[in-house]
């Protein structure tokens, strides 16, 4: 990584023991690049889920990590097909986990689940029939709340690219329900997301995609009955620039109506759309490195804490000055806190970002694992902030 000058040091140094960091810790080197895909901290046990892709493409491996930044065990699935997008989400339990990565050739989506907190999986590959059209998986969803499980992932159609999802009833072994999300889509990686909101104790799916033939609007859906019907696409213009990832879209669970929308465009720049009406009307889009600066790479990159009625909202993205940008918000993505991350030695791959409060103490744990390569060897870090919402 480069080095800022020594008053910069000395200045982010300040900043960090106010922000009260653990870490970076070293949780891994290998000979192999080693790109982290998804993050998922159990609420349950604190513990962190990291899934890591190497650059040989013929395995993913699952890492547990405790809050203190200490590898518990890890695991490995079979090899992905010509793409490395993989994800990994949990019921919250300290048990259920269930992890998504493409399979085989032709593709195919092979599903892991676990049911012993990560230690061992057991794996299908039958989640979507397998063809020769493209099964690049663009999102996974696990609502807790009943167990359900919802896969996303571009095809093929008979007359354009389709955005089509699969789901899994709380209790089934089979997946059913094919159906078109969206039409006209990218299918490449990184070009739509999904989350959902709880709503009267039902779940309210929302999907954004990258919309052809420009690349430079987004689609917006939403699902009031569980993918049964969605609603009429909504599109946002982002401008004239082709955006490149959609990274991240991230819900705050203290109000189900907002909704935070990540994306990296061709210019290299990171902004963010948002929504406090279900969809209805977007503000943005916001520039969320300083001084515009070019980005490199983000995946996972954001997320949303609401305690004692204040919402944080906290984005990293990979910059071309080989910086880690940690940044804070509020709702309405403006007055950042800080903007700060512990030095790293070496070049920064790629770095995931879980956020979660404690709503009592009002108090929020941001936990972030950084893959950098330093000569020939890929190592992966630990970090997490922690403290009140109001420093």
């Amino acid at each position: 990584m480069v080095k800022p000058s020594s008053f910069i040091c000395f200045t982010l140094l300040m900043i960090l023991a106010q922000a009260n960091w653990i870490g970076p810790k070293l949780l891994f080197s290998s000979p192999d690049f080693s790109v982290l895909e998804s993050i998922y901290r159990d609420p349950a046990t604190d513990v962190t889920h990291a899934l890591v892709s190497d650059g040989k493409q013929d395995f993913f491996t699952h890492y547990a990590v405790s809050g203190e930044g200490a590898v518990l065990y890890q695991t490995q699935f079979p090899g992905p097909s010509k793409d490395l997008s993989g994800f990994i989400r949990g019921i919250g339990n300290g048990k259920d986990l269930v992890a998504a990565i493409p399979f085989g050739q032709p593709a195919s989506i092979l599903l892991a689940e676990s049911h012993d907190g990560g230690k061992t999986w057991a794996t299908r590959t039958d989640v979507v029939r397998k063809d020769e059209k493209s099964k690049n998986i663009q999102d996974l969803i696990v609502v807790p709340e009943s167990g359900r499980v919802y896969v996303f992932f571009g095809t093929d159609g008979e007359s354009s690219t389709e955005l089509r999802m699969v789901t899994r009833a709380p209790g089934s072994v089979a997946f059913s329900g094919e159906s078109v999300v969206a039409t006209n889509i990218y299918t490449d990686r990184f070009s739509s997301q999904a989350a959902y909101t709880m709503w009267m104790n039902k779940p309210i799916l929302h999907v954004v995609y990258k919309v052809q033939p420009k690349g430079n609007m987004v689609g917006y859906r939403r699902s009031n009955n569980g993918g049964a019907s969605w609603s009429e696409p909504r599109f946002i213009s982002t401008g004239e620039d082709y955006i490149l990832m959609i990274t991240n879209i991230v819900t705050d669970d203290s109000n189900p109506a907002r909704l935070y929308i990540s994306l990296t465009f061709q210019t290299a720049f990171a902004k963010m759309i948002y929504t406090e009406d279900y969809g209805n009307t977007f503000k943005g889009p916001v520039s969320v490195t300083q001084n515009n600066a070019n980005v490199q790479y983000a995946s996972d990159g954001t997320g949303v804490c609401t305690t004692k009625g204040k919402t944080v909202v906290s984005t990293l993205f990979v910059t071309d000055n080989d910086w880690l940008e940690y940044t804070q918000w509020d709702a309405t993505l403006t007055n950042p806190r800080y903007k700060v991350y512990p030095m790293l030695e070496g070049q920064t791959v790629s770095a995931v970002l879980d956020c979660a409060a404690d709503q009592d103490k009002g108090v929020m744990n941001v936990t972030t694992l950084v893959s950098v390569v330093n000569g020939k060897r890929y190592l992966v870090y630990f970090a997490r902030e922690t403290g009140a919402v109001s420093e």
